[in-house]
């Protein structure tokens, strides 16, 4: 298997499945205790790691942690959706690993090898679940884009895998294309609401215009008349941003695939 063919061929048969990819799918920084209970575990990961002088620990220390993320994948998932939770977490997370790294940099190869991921190939599929939650906790798909590139990022386990893990790395497909589907019909009722909005906004242009029409029609003096060219200029104005935001969202429409029967923006 190349590099990253785990990862696009979860996302490749996710696509297959939930008919949802296309050209649009992507705090605190102290060390004390934390009353949010996965942030709070990940100031734990942190201390335990960077208390470790041998990558033996810290290892183990890490292998504890994606344990405890394992059972905890749902409230993990609710966390990392909310940016300020997401923050701490990558804060401590981060460090945590920065640690690891300086035991691993300074290992011999023995320890090096026995520090290797007893299986590889559920270590990538445990991420990629991780993953799964963490994309189908998005609000938004600049949220679905941001984990749809943290996937393809994820490295080759290499090996063949076994028939089970295979079992798993589809359940986890069907999800991630579940969850596509989802956002991208949420995407596009949302874009369906704002074009609605802004077509009510060009309509009562139109009428404005009538009216500086008849006012200039009416104006007897060349003040007025320059007070209906200064409307005139407001006025085409704000017509030229109702059009501009008009097109973005045509736009932004145009890149949606799988959009639901009866979605004029598709």
């Amino acid at each position: 298997m190349s590099r990253n063919a785990w990862a696009l061929g979860l996302i490749a048969f996710a696509c297959t499945v939930g008919g949802a990819c296309g050209k649009g799918i992507v705090a605190g920084g102290g060390g004390g205790a934390s009353s949010d209970p996965v942030v709070a575990r990940m100031i734990a990961a942190e201390r335990e790691a960077c208390a470790c002088t041998t990558l033996t620990c810290a290892t183990a220390a890490e292998r504890e942690l994606s344990a405890w993320l394992e059972v905890h994948r749902d409230d993990v998932a609710r966390a990392v959706a909310e940016p300020t939770r997401e923050a701490q977490i990558d804060l401590h997370r981060g460090r945590a690993d920065a640690c690891r790294r300086a035991l691993y940099d300074n290992a011999s190869t023995t320890e090096r090898a026995a520090a290797e991921p007893e299986d590889a190939a559920d270590a990538a599929i445990a991420l990629m679940g991780r993953l799964a939650d963490k994309l189908c906790a998005c609000s938004d798909m600049k949220c679905a884009q941001g984990v749809t590139k943290e996937m393809s990022s994820i490295e080759d386990p290499g090996g063949k895998p076994t028939e089970e893990q295979m079992d798993r790395a589809r359940k986890i497909a069907v999800q991630i294309g579940e969850c596509q589907a989802k956002q991208a019909q949420a995407e596009q009722h949302e874009l369906a609401r704002q074009l609605e909005e802004l077509n009510a906004t060009v309509a009562a242009l139109a009428k404005e215009k009538d009216d500086i029409d008849q006012a200039l029609a009416a104006a007897t003096t060349q003040a007025d008349r320059d007070r209906v060219a200064g409307r005139q200029a407001e006025l085409r104005r704000k017509q030229a941003e109702a059009q501009k935001r008009i097109d973005m969202l045509r736009v932004r429409a145009g890149v949606q695939l799988g959009c639901p029967p009866g979605q004029p923006l598709c």
